[in-house]
């Protein structure tokens, strides 16, 4: 079965917990494209993210996103 939900309708609170709590990388691509630094700071500090998106990520503008993508890269 296949649950399709509208991010943009949830709380930064509940797309941040999804981000960390997720292992579907397609989900954290979605959550990728966020403007909400706390939701990417999430997306970039789960170890499921792509690689990709975490070297897109490391390059953010926002320090502590950047350094939790580095993080992850890095462990």
């Amino acid at each position: 079965m296949k649950v399709q939900i509208e991010l943009d309708e949830l709380s930064a609170k509940t797309l941040v917990r999804i981000a960390l709590e997720t292992s579907d990388t397609e989900v954290l691509e979605e959550l990728a494209k966020s403007n909400k630094g706390k939701v990417l700071i999430a997306v970039a500090s789960n170890g499921w993210t792509k690689r990709k998106t975490l070297e897109k990520l490391s390059n953010h503008s926002n320090k502590e996103v950047k350094a939790a993508a580095l993080r992850t890269l890095n462990c």
